[in-house]
């Protein structure tokens, strides 16, 4: 029905005086694309409809500083009241800003970070840095399973998997991490259900059972969390790292290496405890 949604809507592009603009995540739209394209369907005939959305830092702190202003001169002020009023002027060495917009990366997001801030300053005007750091775990923790209800159609035990980076750097180079450790957690995943069917299973399978290394493995894995959003990857020492946001951009499994970088996104860390 998506598709058919898509293909009406290219239609219409001959009509006169009419535009007709659909809104969908990405992660939906290279779902549809996989799984209701035609014989011979060539998907890069769609790229020029398309407007990729993103979200400037600036931007993002509009919105939440109308959001505060609205909250808060409605109950107790006329004043104009930004974040810079009610949250710490920097955390972590990094201005206050920057901090929640590296981990917030959507109005939604840096909205839902902002409330779990409000539910951690019970009875104050201000919150410290010890209220802000508790927020913040809170709100790692529920973009994590966020993830999880996102993308819980194509990678149904994503979360599972995500075990292999609790307490690692939050940057490492996917050569560095212990084979024996990610073997053995995938042992445990593979032990607690046998008969799950989704593909990071198999491959974790596959892995175990000698039909793929454990290096080839880690490359897919890590694959799929940038798909999802979870890591960044630097693919050369001269590059920085780069974000399936950031105007879609994919990677594909043979330009991962071992010497890849892996770069944790700032909003899960606090959730898979890694280390700075």
């Amino acid at each position: 029905m998506i598709m058919a949604l898509f293909l009406t809507a290219r239609d219409f592009i001959r009509v006169e005086n009419v535009k007709i603009i659909i809104s969908m995540r990405r992660d939906l739209i290279e779902r549809v694309f996989k799984v209701a394209k035609d014989a011979g369907f060539q998907e890069e005939k769609y790229e020029s409809s398309f407007l990729r959305l993103t979200w400037s830092k600036k931007k993002l702190i509009e919105v939440l500083d109308k959001r505060i202003n609205h909250l808060v001169r409605k109950r107790y002020t006329r004043s104009l009241v930004s974040h810079r009023d009610l949250l710490p002027a920097s955390y972590g060495g990094q201005d206050i800003s920057d901090y929640v917009t590296d981990r917030a990366a959507r109005p939604r997001d840096i909205i839902d970070f902002f409330n779990k801030c409000i539910l951690s300053a019970t009875d104050m005007t201000r919150l410290q840095n010890r209220e802000f750091s508790l927020a913040e775990g809170e709100y790692s923790r529920s973009r994590l399973r966020a993830l999880r209800d996102e993308w819980s159609a194509d990678f149904p035990d994503l979360i599972e998997f995500t075990k292999i980076l609790h307490q690692t750097s939050y940057s490492f180079k996917i050569s560095t991490l212990d084979i024996g450790r990610v073997e053995n957690q995938c042992l445990e995943i593979i032990f607690a259900d046998p008969e799950k069917q989704s593909q990071i299973f198999q491959n974790a399978k596959k892995c175990i059972d000698g039909q793929m290394t454990t290096i080839d493995f880690l490359k897919y894995l890590v694959q799929t969390f940038y798909k999802v959003g979870l890591v960044g990857l630097k693919l050369g020492p001269m590059e920085s790292a780069s974000w399936v946001d950031e105007k879609g951009r994919s990677i594909s499994n043979a330009e991962i290496t071992e010497d890849t970088s892996v770069v944790i996104h700032p909003a899960y860390r606090r959730a898979l405890g890694t280390r700075d």
